[in-house]
């Protein structure tokens, strides 16, 4: 729609923000789940309010960009804040693979978003090379996979069919 194109340039931002916020929720979860709930309740609020406070500061100046930032350093605030009361009162730690894949994508979303906010996809050649991108780092993930994770794809890939019916 075209009521969208005033956006468009700050999506991925938008996106980027509900990916972490995303992630966030499953450790929030778990948090749920060894019922912290006073702690989790802080931290939920701490999150929501940063959001409040950072978009009324830079939303005036930048517009919706400003609310997009302040969407991203409210979800990333709660998602530190989440891991490490995780960490500090049950140990938890990211396997390291996870860490790089989680910091891979995201950092891959931001890069590419910053890029292709910009270009006119009206243009078919622009088009074709985003999906090339795209497709070369979606097989980019297979490098930071463990190799009994390639393998189980794989054998998904050549038998797609195979227990499903």
């Amino acid at each position: 729609s075209p009521a969208f194109l005033a956006v468009s340039s700050v999506l991925y931002i938008f996106v980027v923000a509900q990916s972490v916020a995303l992630l966030a929720g499953v450790y929030q979860a778990l948090i749920i789940g060894f019922d912290d709930l006073k702690p989790y309740g802080v931290m939920v609020v701490s999150s929501q309010l940063m959001l409040g406070v950072v978009s009324l500061l830079l939303a005036p100046r930048f517009g919706i960009l400003g609310v997009a930032v302040g969407f991203l350093i409210s979800s990333l605030i709660m998602f530190a804040f989440t891991l490490a009361y995780l960490k500090i009162r049950h140990g938890l730690s990211l396997p390291p693979n996870l860490s790089l894949s989680i910091g891979y994508g995201i950092g891959a979303v931001l890069v590419f978003g910053a890029v292709f906010s910009r270009l006119d996809f009206s243009n078919p050649l622009t088009t074709l090379s985003g999906v090339l991108l795209y497709s070369m780092f979606l097989l980019s993930f297979l490098f930071l996979l463990t190799r009994q994770e390639r393998r189980q794809i794989m054998q998904i890939v050549a038998n797609p069919l195979r227990g499903r019916i």
